[in-house]
């Protein structure tokens, strides 16, 4: 509902489309984890401080490392890769540190109130350290997958040719039957729902066929759609 009102107050405006998703992606999950927004929509969408962030982690963990051909050199850190991620890793951490402090220091003095993911977590006796590694590898493997995913099918419904007037909008068929379906499955609805979705199904075919051309892991075979839709 925050993503649709913001975009609500832009109109006529350009946004940044990819870091905006990830901060709607990035702010979905951090409620579940710990009940609150981790970013700021408009601040993400002017810096993408917190995108760079995630996106940094995972340059660092894919680029080659020598220590991985020669083990003996692993503890001079040539390259700077282990100085960096921990430089990385801490700041993203820095993000959800404070509450996780402020959670043990409440539940000394009696239950908290809060109903989320990292109640469970500390009820189970989980260590801040298992609980910053945790929530790197959630927030890292949903985010910026997830704004991938959106950014392509939006991609592939326009493709924007300026210097071809004759052709201004690509794939303008697809673009009307997601169009309709929309209108035809929210008509009456200011927010779509849950089950909404689940009846949607040329949208959930779009989707798809954006996960196969780009799917957002590298190195991932192509695949053959079996029938047109």
């Amino acid at each position: 509902m925050e993503l649709v009102e913001f975009l609500r107050s832009k109109v006529g405006q350009v946004v940044n489309l990819g870091e905006l998703i990830f901060a709607t992606v990035l702010n979905m999950l951090s409620n579940v984890l710990i009940s609150k927004d981790m970013v700021n929509l408009e601040k993400e969408t002017e810096d993408g401080g917190m995108r760079n962030l995630v996106r940094g982690i995972a340059e660092v963990a894919s680029a080659p490392n020598i220590s991985d051909f020669y083990p003996t050199l692993g503890k001079l850190d040539l390259q700077g890769l282990r100085k960096k991620s921990r430089d990385l890793v801490t700041k993203v951490c820095s993000n959800w540190e404070p509450i996780l402090e402020e959670r043990r220091n409440s539940r000394e003095g009696g239950s908290s109130s809060q109903q989320d993911f990292l109640e469970i977590l500390l009820d189970n006796g989980f260590t801040n350290d298992r609980i910053d590694q945790l929530f790197m590898e959630l927030l890292s493997a949903c985010s910026d997958t997830s704004t991938s995913t959106i950014e392509w099918a939006m991609a592939e419904l326009i493709k924007n040719v300026e210097w071809a007037m004759a052709e201004l909008i690509k794939n303008v068929e697809s673009m009307k039957k997601v169009q309709d379906e929309l209108e035809i499955e929210l008509s009456g609805s200011d927010y779509p729902k849950e089950y909404q979705l689940l009846q949607m199904s040329y949208v959930q075919a779009c989707v798809k066929e954006t996960l196969r051309l780009h799917p957002p892991a590298p190195l991932l075979l192509p695949h053959r759609a079996i029938e047109t839709f």
